[in-house]
């Protein structure tokens, strides 16, 4: 190593192999190394050359909240618009409990097997007091997490509903012209809230575990409604009759809840995580979904339909960004709030008061 450094020389020969130690022990350098290091036409080539280190670096980027980073990370996703690559948006959805990790662990392999770079979008559960998350799924698909084809990337999903995180898609954009396919993305947990990643995949896949008929009733209609194909998970051992008996009660819900306008029916088949068993048959129906898809122009229609989507989720995000940024409109939101809270105004009335504040301050701007 060269001696006599400066500062700045230190960190540029340090930040490419010990950034992510660095930042550890002060996070204020991995500030400076952004600020003085990244370009972001250096970045995204390394990204494409398939270096892990710069793609990690780059969804760094784009899920930080930092006004710079956002820019750099605006300018990421209008370069990599232009690029060829496209991969299967495979979205995993269940209740808690259900074996998502184990089941995308399990899959992920069966498509390294057949010559796929899979990777993995794990979106955590974010405390609703600390705002922290575990991000323990790397830990849960251990074995996946260290074969050379896979990337897994876990992320808080923070205050974002939807069973996403708020920057999922231009991960999901990053890690498609970085050469992975199929990209998973394992949501946070089965709700009604799970449009959100129904809205930027190609496949909504629900996993269950075996359960009870009055378990069954305790998933929304909604959800199996959007489901394109249901996965009985743990049909091994002592679960395996159980799971059966789950198998055709589901396809007995389906049935009754089918209407003839909505098309096909989801597909839903059993496998095992464990053993593993029933992959390569679930991989011949999503692969089957996706042709069928792409052959009738569905498929395109989606992904149009998933863009003017993120246009509009976008645009939502930029005007409350606008308005608290916004120092008058910004106490005016939060007079609101108060009042709310004090019972001294409806909530309808109080959100009356502050649209018309905000209009009246868009008028004296024009």
């Amino acid at each position: 190593m060269p001696c006599c450094l400066d500062k700045a020389q230190l960190l540029h020969y340090f930040a490419p192999k010990y950034g992510s130690i660095l930042a550890k022990i002060n996070p204020n350098i991995s500030r400076q190394t952004k600020n003085q290091i990244v370009d972001i036409q250096s970045l995204l080539n390394r990204v494409l050359e398939g270096d892990r280190f710069s793609l990690s670096q780059a969804i760094t980027i784009i899920e930080s909240r930092l006004a710079e980073d956002q820019r750099m990370a605006e300018e990421v996703v209008e370069h990599l618009r232009t690029l060829p690559g496209e991969s299967f948006r495979i979205a995993v959805s269940g209740s808690p409990g259900a074996g998502k990790s184990t089941f995308i662990e399990a899959l992920g392999f069966y498509t390294i097997s057949q010559g796929y770079k899979p990777a993995v979008l794990a979106i955590d559960p974010s405390s609703q007091s600390t705002g922290g998350s575990i991000l323990g799924d790397k830990m849960r698909m251990e074995k996946l997490s260290l074969a050379k084809e896979a990337f897994i990337r876990p992320s808080p999903a923070g205050d974002f509903i939807g069973g996403t995180a708020k920057k999922t898609r231009e991960s999901i954009l990053l890690l498609e012209k970085a050469g992975f396919n199929p990209i998973f993305i394992e949501t946070v947990g089965v709700g009604q809230t799970e449009t959100a990643v129904h809205n930027m995949t190609d496949l909504f896949l629900l996993l269950v575990a075996p359960a009870s008929g009055d378990d069954i009733q305790g998933i929304k209609k909604g959800i199996m409604e959007m489901a394109d194909i249901i996965v009985i998970n743990k049909m091994d051992g002592d679960m395996a009759v159980q799971a059966n008996i789950s198998l055709q009660h589901y396809a007995n819900a389906l049935q009754m809840m089918h209407r003839q306008d909505r098309g096909e029916a989801p597909k839903i088949l059993g496998v095992s995580s464990v053993i593993p068993f029933g992959m390569e048959l679930l991989w011949e129906q999503i692969n089957e979904f996706l042709k069928k898809a792409s052959d009738s122009g569905a498929f395109k229609d989606r992904r149009r339909l998933q863009e003017l989507d993120w246009f509009e989720a976008e645009v939502r995000q930029n005007i409350f960004n606008f308005v608290m940024s916004h120092p008058e409109l910004d106490k005016a939101f939060r007079i609101c709030k108060e009042s709310v809270l004090q019972n001294e105004r409806s909530a309808l009335n109080a959100a009356q008061m502050f649209f018309e504040k905000l209009g009246k301050n868009l008028r004296n701007e024009a």
